[in-house]
């Protein structure tokens, strides 16, 4: 819900933009994404990006992708970052790419 509401309220920033007038959402994206948390141990990166599921969905109801599958969305970088003060924390990063 979080994921989504960040979103909504980015792409209602954009769309008050002169030069954005209805944001178009990306019809393909690389997704890249940090997770930061309070403790190094080990961190599967398929659990990973399963925990990040209903971000990803929230992405997707804002209106920012067309679609969740792998034709309009790809991953880039998933990276795990060790930080107690800022933890716990998931970055995300969103580009759109050529299609």
């Amino acid at each position: 819900m979080a994921v989504f509401c960040c979103c909504v309220d980015i792409r209602n920033r954009l769309q008050r933009l002169p030069w954005q007038r209805g944001f178009p959402p990306f019809q393909k994206a690389q997704l890249d994404l940090t997770f930061i948390f309070s403790t190094a141990r080990r961190r599967d990166i398929d659990n990973l990006l399963g925990r990040f599921k209903p971000g990803l969905d929230g992405i997707i109801q804002a209106g920012l992708v067309i679609d969740d599958d792998m034709n309009h969305v790809t991953f880039g970088q998933v990276q795990v970052l060790v930080d107690k003060g800022r933890a716990p924390l998931t970055i995300i990063e969103l580009k759109e790419v050529e299609t």
